[in-house]
């Protein structure tokens, strides 16, 4: 009795132990029993009341998937053998428990896959715990497991999950759409209000939140996982088949998912969709979908884990070698100030439509319009080897809260049409201030800042004479502020030539798209600058045009003759603001510039 005694306590102790397994654990579908016992049929339906037993590891873990999906996190389960085992076999048994209980969990985890909610159940879990006993001790004829699942998230927040889905599914208004217009939108939802973690300051990706769904929908941050649990899910709510696979992206560790729309398996990754940046000089790029509905030829860089190409995996889940083509589409935007304000529209234009068919145009709520063909368009090569074409439409300063509408014409008589403005790029980066920086979010306030304060001047002649749409300010500018800036434009000053050729010269500044300085030479001598001439007071006057000036060169100075003299934009914006009887609305536009200009130093400086 001695003897049974220490070894039931050594038992009880292996049964206390924990030992923490990965969430997903890859191994071969077809492991033999302990013993290598035979498989039986076994019944679910008919399993008894106390912890069940199993002839086969295949058979448990088609109990711990189901057992999974209605909710249970304390999992018991025996696994029978074939012949009693003694004492001294029970503690090897203890020692070797881990690689045993793993090869379970692997094929429960293949066995969760194939069930609603089970590759979300799978994904969202953390590293999950065990215990194990052999019981009667003497003579074991049976291992008893207790598997203990743990999720990364809590019951409240896996709830809460829940029903966030179901209201952005409500949101989204999908009833009487297609599967893959419904894709489409749920799709996008996720890339544009979710932040990859390792682009946000500060945010730890490692932190187990970020992996879930929950990170995603609830915080809008979230590592590849969380987007794919995320998509995962809310596409099984509306009935698109779909898995998440996992492997390596870029020779990182990675996850994204396949999805079936009409018959066919396609490629999706909404992490990679979702990057994008800001960057200067002066260019704001967001490149995204690049990676929806692809076939393999068309989704590089992505190398799934075994498990995933296993011939019966890929059988049943045959992604199509071709990506899905419907039509050409509105990819994202971009917003340029490198040297003019101007909205760029990025198009995804299918392989099989004729590029000579192809063109755009392009109509703002100002009443201006013009066509671009594809020639005029910049060609854009991804990392990943696509191609996408920008179409670029120049938006006067006035003009920043006027919509702009595009439409592409393809093919016979086929149109698509996206409609976007400055204004929203604006707030687009302020929404994702976590990813694009305080600085970024300061430049884009000046620019609204900029275009209010010009309209405000417009009654006093500075404007294009079109009705625009109203534009807030972000900041106040007044009489006050005018007086604050005065010191520091002091410096920038206009430098008349000293050669006798020059009897007088003038100068003014254009506002439109782009800032242009217009300088006004009389000459001596019959000389002449060039052939644009005006009259001013009678006399013959050459006009002279310095430009486009991105706001990186409201500070240059421009030469006026070779031999001297030179002028700058903020030499200009200093002239106004210190001549007593200039109105006060032109006065703010000029510090809007200045601080336009500070916005745009600010952030192409950062660190």
């Amino acid at each position: 009795m001695k003897h049974s005694k220490r070894l039931l306590s050594l038992l009880i102790t292996a049964a206390m132990a924990i030992s923490l397994i990965p969430a997903t654990v890859m191994a071969d579908t077809a492991k033999a029993p302990v013993n290598n016992v035979p498989a039986v049929s076994f019944s679910l339906a008919n399993r008894a009341a106390e912890t069940p037993a199993f002839n086969t590891y295949e058979e448990a873990a088609e109990y711990i998937a189901t057992e999974m999906v209605g909710g249970a996190k304390e999992i018991p389960f025996k696994i029978n053998l074939e012949n009693p085992i003694d004492a001294s076999t029970q503690e090897a048994l203890q020692q070797n428990a881990g690689p045993i209980f793993n090869e379970i969990i692997s094929l429960a985890d293949a066995a969760l896959s194939t069930k609603e909610k089970g590759d979300y159940l799978r994904y969202t879990k953390g590293r999950c715990r065990y215990g194990m006993s052999a019981s009667p001790v003497q003579a074991a004829t049976s291992v008893t497991f207790t598997y203990k699942v743990v999720y990364r998230v809590t019951d409240d927040e896996l709830q809460e999950t829940e029903a966030a889905m179901d209201a952005v599914l409500t949101s989204l208004d999908l009833d009487n759409k297609t599967k893959y217009e419904q894709f489409i939108a749920i799709y996008d939802y996720i890339v544009k209000n979710t932040i990859y973690s390792h682009n946000v300051p500060g945010k730890d990706p490692n932190d187990q939140y970020e992996y879930t769904a929950y990170a995603a929908l609830i915080k809008h941050t979230a590592v590849c996982q969380g987007y794919a649990t995320l998509l995962n899910r809310m596409l099984e709510k509306v009935g698109i088949e779909n898995r998440i696979i996992s492997g390596w992206g870029r020779n990182e560790a990675h996850a994204w998912n396949i999805v079936e729309i009409d018959k066919t398996w396609y490629n999706v990754d909404a992490t990679w969709d979702n990057t994008g940046c800001i960057s200067y000089k002066g260019s704001a790029r967001y490149y995204p979908m690049s990676y929806r509905l692809k076939g393999d030829a068309d989704f590089p860089n992505h190398t799934r884990d075994a498990e995933y190409l296993t011939s019966a995996f890929t059988k049943k889940y045959n992604t199509s070698g071709e990506s899905y083509v419907i039509e050409p589409s509105f990819l994202g935007h971009a917003l340029t100030i490198t040297d003019d304000i101007a909205v760029k529209f990025l198009v995804d234009i299918p392989a099989g439509i004729d590029l000579n068919t192809v063109y755009v145009d392009f109509a703002i709520a100002s009443g201006r319009s013009i066509t671009l063909n594809i020639s005029e368009a910049d060609p854009l090569r991804t990392d990943s080897g696509l191609t996408y074409y920008m179409f670029v439409f120049d938006v006067n300063a006035l003009e920043i809260a006027d919509n702009i509408t595009a439409t592409l014409h393809y093919g016979e008589n086929n149109t698509i049409t996206d409609t976007y403005s400055v204004l929203q790029y604006c707030d687009d980066i302020r929404e994702r201030e976590a990813l694009y920086g305080s600085e970024a979010v300061a430049l884009v306030d000046s620019i609204q800042d900029y275009g209010h304060y010009l309209q405000g001047a417009a009654k006093f002649g500075w404007t294009d004479k079109r009705n625009h749409t109203a534009v807030d300010a972000k900041s106040e500018i007044n009489a006050d502020t005018v007086e604050q800036v005065k010191p520091a434009l002091a410096d920038y000053k206009f430098v008349r030539p000293s050669t006798p050729i020059v009897e007088d010269v003038m100068y003014s500044l254009v506002l439109k798209s782009d800032v242009t300085i217009k300088l006004y030479y009389k000459l001596a001598n019959g000389s002449s600058i060039g052939d644009e001439t005006t009259t001013i007071g009678g006399e013959t006057w050459y006009v002279v045009r310095k430009g486009p000036l991105g706001p990186l060169n409201f500070d240059k100075k421009i030469k006026l003759l070779k031999d001297g003299g030179y002028v700058s934009v903020l030499a200009y914006a200093n002239a106004i603001i210190n001549m007593d009887s200039m109105e006060a609305e032109k006065k703010y536009v000029m510090v809007a510039m200045y601080q336009y200009y500070l916005a745009a130093e600010n952030y192409s400086n950062r660190a």
